[in-house]
């Protein structure tokens, strides 16, 4: 015979978790994203569009034509190129609530990246023998995260340091075909190597210690004034030099990348 008594607790404390469960679920901890991890990513850079302003008239020089006269301040657009960006990536995360996530992240990839363009004046007078260049062959970033965490979900918003060995660039390989400038004319280049960088993306823990992001960041570098040494043969056998100044207008790039990552340190409950 079942005590009427027993019912009645058992009955209590069936209501009781039934009730407790939700709050229970609620407080319970969620996949902690803090902890150390390392990783790898990939995906497209894009961008260039520095403006190189030509400061003391070098494309119209004209020292062997007199049908042309001296002219400074033409502009010359890099125009955009895009190119593959693939390297890793270490970071470390501290999640301050069960939601809000702050961290510190660094990066490393190889981009083989130029954007160029020929000024209108060398197509006029020298049949363009002449680029104006952004170049670079890497890129690093050091930058903060913070982001909003829903259990396996991270959105984050990161910004900071951008490097590379970038260079701003004004080469002629002197192409006229009166050939009157010589061979190797001038290769005037000016440094791209650091700049600031901000963005955001989306991260998914799909393990405990296994996850994948998506990421944009947007990358500027300060433009640059540098000079290069024109060199002019002369009919008896010598060799005329002289400087011409260049300066060039910040590069903009944009990266679109997809990552995975990797959580060294045991997730915590």
């Amino acid at each position: 015979m079942i005590d009427r008594r027993h019912v009645q607790s058992y009955l209590t404390s069936v209501l009781y978790l039934a009730t407790s469960l939700p709050v229970l679920a609620n407080e319970a901890p969620a996949l902690s994203w803090s902890g150390l991890y390392i990783g790898g990513s990939s995906g497209v850079g894009v961008g260039g569009n520095s403006k190189s302003l030509d400061l003391d008239g070098f494309n119209y020089f004209c020292p062997k034509k007199p049908d042309c006269s001296s002219i400074a301040g033409e502009i010359t657009d890099t125009g955009a190129d895009s190119a593959f960006i693939g390297g890793a990536q270490i970071g470390f995360n501290y999640a301050l609530t069960n939601r809000w996530v702050i961290g510190l992240e660094a990066d490393l990839a190889a981009f083989d990246f130029s954007a160029s363009r020929t000024p209108a004046s060398s197509k006029a007078d020298w049949g363009a023998d002449t680029l104006v260049m952004v170049e670079m062959s890497w890129l690093a970033t050091v930058r903060g995260r913070v982001g909003y965490a829903v259990d396996r979900w991270l959105i984050y918003a990161t910004g900071g340091l951008a490097l590379t060995d970038g260079r701003y660039r004004n080469y002629d390989f002197c192409n006229d075909i009166q050939a009157q400038c010589g061979s190797g004319l001038m290769d005037a280049r000016g440094e791209m190597t650091i700049g600031w960088t901000v963005g955001g993306g989306l991260e998914m823990a799909f393990t405990d210690n296994w996850t994948a992001k998506a990421e944009y960041l947007f990358m500027r570098f300060d433009g640059s004034l540098y000079t290069g040494t024109a060199r002019f043969p002369e009919a008896g056998g010598g060799v005329e030099t002289e400087d011409y100044r260049f300066s060039a207008s910040p590069a903009d790039l944009q990266l679109f990348r997809i990552g995975l990552n990797y959580k060294l340190s045991a997730p915590a409950r």
